[in-house]
């Protein structure tokens, strides 16, 4: 296989986004839906997907999620996902307790329609 690693380190800009994963197919997927119209959290999620499968060792449906994601300009959230979800850890109890900060009024929406 190809060694895809620099060695020599720079930094990168972009004015239309960019993408970076342990594996050059999870990238080129993630850009593939940035170029689609799709925002950051599609992407991430795109190329979660594709290294459950190139890389299962490391990744898979349902691992951990590490993120900081800010939505249309608002502040920063970080966002700790790791480890298995409690029992009480329901839509419901999140909505009820408004500790919902990211797709709050989406999902919202999307359960009660």
């Amino acid at each position: 296989m190809k060694n895809y690693k620099s060695k020599k380190q720079e930094d990168v800009k972009s004015s239309d986004g960019l993408a970076a994963t342990s594996h050059p197919l999870a990238t080129l997927e993630a850009i593939s839906i940035l170029n689609k119209g799709g925002n950051a959290v599609d992407a991430a999620i795109a190329a979660s997907a594709v290294l459950s499968v190139v890389e299962p060792n490391a990744t898979g449906i349902g691992g951990d999620c590490f993120a900081i994601i800010s939505m249309n300009g608002k502040k920063p959230v970080s966002y700790n996902g790791s480890g298995i979800a409690p029992e009480k850890a329901k839509v419901d109890f999140f909505i009820k307790n408004k500790n919902l900060c990211i797709y709050k009024e989406l999902l919202y929406d999307s359960i009660n329609n």
